[in-house]
């Protein structure tokens, strides 16, 4: 793998930010170049070093990684859960702060959403005692109408 990457100029591109870097060489990349795509090394000591390689990867290849880190300013990619992950303490403060303003607003959902099921379970169970209430009412009402009806010959005695 070592003469697939391009290593010219490793302390220039150690100075340079990774993005300023990976930028200058794609203009390298070409399907008909000796440069096929841009990889970046990420392992002890090289955190995300773009290098140019002369082979197309589909998958990672320890060091090599085939995925560019989107968005992060000091990028190393973790092996073990196979993502990019952010070391700026800067940018991992805003982060966390982003994280912490997100949990506060699920915590207040949260108890909106437990004070409406508590509403919501006394209007149930204020539902269940007025229906209580109104069955025991038409027991009352039958039971002073069925006398009545039981006298009630069906119209045959009308006059």
């Amino acid at each position: 793998m070592a003469d697939e990457t391009n290593n010219t100029n490793n302390t220039e591109n150690t100075e340079k930010n990774w993005q300023d870097v990976a930028d200058e060489i794609k203009n390298e990349v070409d399907e008909h170049s000796r440069w096929k795509q841009i990889g970046y090394i990420s392992k002890n000591g090289k955190d995300c070093e773009p290098i140019l390689l002369s082979t197309k990867y589909d998958n990672d290849d320890w060091p090599i990684v085939v995925k560019a880190p989107t968005g992060l300013n000091n990028p190393k990619y973790d092996w073990h859960t196979h993502e990019w992950v952010e070391q700026d303490a800067t940018s991992n403060s805003y982060r966390l702060n982003d994280v912490e303003q997100k949990i506060e607003s699920l915590q207040k959902t949260a108890t909106n959403t437990s004070k409406n099921n508590d509403n919501l379970q006394q209007s149930l169970s204020d539902i269940s005692k007025s229906q209580k209430v109104q069955s025991q009412q038409l027991a009352q009402l039958l039971q002073l109408v069925a006398p009545i009806v039981a006298k009630d010959d069906g119209g045959k005695t009308n006059a």
